[in-house]
């Protein structure tokens, strides 16, 4: 389990990088801008003391070990809800190339809040739903017509170049219909497609055209879905792990749609079903970058690689 975010900036400070075993990635919060690097130096034992760190050769016994009120701050705490999306995993800030990031942990809001740097935020139709169980926190979920979340057209979204989407989502049922997740119309799109068999992940731009992933999405519970597209080709990520790659050459055009989530708003389009941690990026993430996005825990030595806590929850 990770870790991050429990560490104090002194002790961060004290220990060296290659001592940090966490497989989840760096062990450490960063030090603060007005972070006295000498006042760190001039008082090691005081910081030592307070996380349980014995002096060197006073070790104690194993039972003396167990019983220290010191214990240190790292070890698993087997209460937490695996369910809910930890603060400590929230950036801080977000990424400059992270465009747009939808948690839905706001549903009183009369917005449907950004929680990128860039502040997107969005306008709900009255048939969303909001404030129900996402696959971390609250979610959104879609009544299978009209419903969307719009979002005002802004030259942070006019993208361009390269860019990742993610997103999970809760299908009820097998589509018989194309429906839309993420949509800037004709500049970028990504849906579930009923052809050739329903529950495909597409992605969608004019004039490049259509591609759609190997394998189908199931239905009645949470599937984290991704889709990168770098000039040259399409490649779609399912739970966290590449499914296919399609070849389709050029630049995504640019326009000023606005951008939704859900349907379109015009047609019957929307999904049937949840929606839950929307991000849009303006870089290319790598496979164990999306898997880390999700939460996920990726060890490309394993069957599947990425994993994810369960969840019986629908939406």
């Amino acid at each position: 389990m990770c870790n991050q975010g429990q560490w104090t900036c002194t002790l961060y400070y004290q220990l060296s990088q290659d001592e940090c075993t966490d497989p989840c990635g760096p062990c450490f919060s960063p030090c603060p801008p007005d972070f006295d690097v000498k006042d760190a130096e001039e008082g090691p034992d005081e910081v030592v003391e307070e996380v349980g760190v014995p002096e060197p050769g006073d070790e104690g016994t194993e039972e003396e070990a167990d019983t220290d009120a010191g214990t240190p701050v790292v070890s698993e705490d087997t209460s937490v809800d695996l369910n809910v999306m930890p603060d400590t995993q929230t950036p801080q800030p977000p990424p400059n190339d992270l465009m747009a990031w939808y948690r839905f942990e706001s549903p009183t809001d009369p917005l449907v809040q950004d929680s990128s740097l860039y502040g997107h935020h969005g306008t709900a139709s009255p048939n969303v739903q909001r404030g129900i169980k996402g696959r971390y926190g609250f979610g959104v979920r879609f009544d299978g017509a009209k419903s969307n979340i719009e979002i005002a057209a802004t030259p942070n979204l006019d993208i361009n170049g390269p860019i990742t989407i993610e997103a999970w989502v809760y299908l009820d049922s097998p589509q018989d219909y194309n429906r839309m997740l993420v949509r800037k119309y004709l500049q970028y799109q990504l849906s579930i497609s009923v052809v050739p068999e329903p529950n495909r992940v597409e992605f969608y731009s004019q004039p490049l055209g259509f591609a759609r992933s190997d394998k189908a999405v199931n239905f009645a519970q949470w599937v984290y879905v991704a889709v990168t597209h770098d000039g040259d080709a399409v490649r779609f990520y399912i739970n966290g792990e590449l499914d296919s790659g399609h070849e389709l050459a050029g630049a995504l055009p640019t326009n000023n749609n606005a951008l939704k989530l859900g349907g379109d708003g015009a047609n019957n389009n929307a999904p049937n079903g949840g929606m839950d941690e929307v991000r849009i990026w303006r870089i290319i993430r790598s496979e164990q970058e999306i898997c880390d996005d999700g939460l996920g825990s990726y060890d490309p030595a394993l069957t599947p690689k990425c994993t994810f806590p369960e969840s019986t929850d629908s939406p």
